[in-house]
């Protein structure tokens, strides 16, 4: 008897707990509420100022397990200021919420919401675009410490007008915040996506596509951290045609941005592919990697702002992003931040750039430290377009026979040659073009190896074993320039190779930079 008595009584304690703690939750909640639309709408701002968003709570009920909400999303934009959004939330409270008891999940949490979008009309046109189905539906679980997770599913798109059509798969987004919502990490998966160009009868197709994030706060004004996206395979073709003109398989583009210094950033930016496909011609697999050390933060940030304003104009008075006069403001933007982004005497590399196909591979990598313009301006052997430049190391290796199997392949795309008459007119031209380069000194030629190694530093270039002053380069360069269109291949015989592997004859200081170029 007082065994039972016992146990009934942890029962009734373990429920005075739960409704207490329940009820708790909801007063927190209740509080809190004002608070956190007033951080919504100032990420909004921040991050979407061209739009004009404000979300607003329009509705709350409490409860003792669960409250009500319902918040609406509008915008102050002239094209769509008489449109809104309305979300519902369903807050289960904590230190139990019932959604999660329900499922066997009894760690212990503020809340656990659900949440949906209210259709607001038969016709809306964010529900039309999904046949009807709510466009996505989201479950958030906020811990006491205010971390929280969320998984959104997004449902399948078909939205079509008179010029372009775009479907999608099945989508899951799934985000969790820490440090108070200053850290984040995020994956998005997504099917199918088909983007159809009507007026130009061109599908594009991106399949599998995995999006995955971390960033974290930090004090140069912006998040950094690593952003990675994958996709299986990425094609364009032609409607109504299975063949795909052109294709890339597994293309993966990776960025990250770390803290370099209080005041510069380190950006590493990647792209790889596993096949490149042009009219199911495999042209061979690839890699770019470029890094940029110790990047003026705050060129940066004014970079983003101006941007953002430009853009914002643009939205405002309906204009065209893809116009000439929009390129060329964005581009203004761009060269005013140039020159301040070196004041920390940053460093820019790729390493590689590579092409591989089955023949063999190529590889291009670049080494550049720059230096402030004064450094360098009283010193008379440095010609002011390389005042900017401590030091620069490029390397650059062609195999030749991997570039004579991709001449080979573009000549019988590009003139309908069969592959025997493409290999032969592949090896005859790129001989033409070596025959040329070769009598420049600019690379070193072996049997089935193409190298170049340039290295610069305080003045002297060093171009293949090679030293010169810089300033013997722009006068060669100068003149190759008043050449123009005057060099003729056909002019080089290709028959005799026997100079390859050999030394040409280098550049040398003593070709005058007024040199004229006579026609025979």
């Amino acid at each position: 008897m007082k065994k039972s008595l016992v146990a009934v009584s942890i029962v009734i304690a373990i429920g005075a707990v739960w409704v207490g703690g329940s009820w708790y939750t909801g007063k927190i909640i209740e509080t809190e509420k004002d608070r956190l639309i007033s951080n919504a709408n100032a990420k909004l701002a921040e991050q979407y100022p061209a739009f004009g968003l404000k979300l607003a709570l329009t509705d709350f009920k409490r409860g003792l397990f669960s409250s009500s909400a319902k918040y609406t999303l509008t915008t102050s934009h002239k094209d769509y200021s008489d449109y809104k959004l309305s979300f519902v939330d369903t807050i289960y409270h904590g230190p139990f919420p019932l959604s999660q008891v329900m499922k066997f999940n009894l760690v212990p949490r503020m809340a656990s919401i659900s949440t949906t979008l209210e259709k607001p009309s038969e016709n809306d046109p964010v529900f039309a675009i999904t046949n009807g189905a709510p466009p996505f539906s989201a479950q958030t679980n906020v811990s006491y410490s205010k971390n929280f997770d969320t998984s959104v599913k997004i449902s399948p798109i078909n939205y079509q007008n008179d010029k372009v059509s775009i479907d999608t798969g099945n989508a899951l987004l799934d985000m969790s915040f820490t440090n108070g919502q200053k850290d984040s990490t995020g994956d998005l998966s997504i099917g199918n996506i088909s983007i159809v160009d009507k007026e130009e009868n061109t599908v594009i197709v991106f399949s599998d596509n995995v999006i995955s994030s971390e960033l974290n706060d930090s004090n140069l004004g912006f998040s950094l951290g690593h952003q990675k996206w994958v996709s299986k395979n990425f094609s364009i073709g032609k409607q109504g045609n299975s063949s795909k003109v052109f294709s890339i398989d597994n293309f993966v583009t990776d960025v990250t941005l770390a803290e370099a210094t209080p005041k510069s950033l380190n950006v590493d930016v990647s792209y790889s592919f596993d096949a490149l496909n042009i009219l199911s011609k495999n042209f061979g697999s690839g890699q770019f990697a470029i890094n940029f050390k110790k990047l003026d933060a705050k060129s940066i940030q004014n970079y983003i702002d101006e941007v953002n304003k430009l853009n914002k104009e643009m939205l405002e008075n309906n204009g065209d992003f893809i116009s000439d006069e929009y390129q060329a403001e964005t581009m203004s933007v761009a060269e005013k931040t140039a020159l301040s982004l070196l004041q920390h005497n940053p460093e820019i590399s790729i390493a590689p750039l590579s092409l591989k196909n089955d023949k063999g591979e190529s590889t291009y990598t670049l080494d550049i430290k720059f230096q402030p313009e004064a450094t360098a301006a009283n010193n008379d052997k440095i010609p002011e377009v390389f005042r900017i430049f401590k030091d620069i190391k490029m390397n650059l290796t062609l195999s030749k026979p991997m570039v004579t199997e991709l001449m080979t392949q573009s000549l019988e795309l590009k003139d309908s040659l069969s592959r025997e008459e493409a290999a032969q007119m592949a090896e005859s031209e790129l001989a033409k073009a070596l025959s040329m380069i070769g009598l420049l000194n600019l690379v070193t030629i072996e049997d089935k190896k193409i190298t170049m190694n340039f290295n610069y530093a305080d003045g002297m270039i060093e171009l293949n074993k090679s030293k010169f002053e810089a300033s013997t380069l722009i006068q060669q360069m100068s003149m190759l320039m008043g050449l123009g269109g005057g060099i003729n291949l056909d002019e080089y015989d290709d028959s005799d190779d026997s100079n390859e592997g050999e030394d040409s004859p280098a550049l040398t200081p003593d070709v005058p930079a007024d040199s004229e170029a006579t026609e025979e």
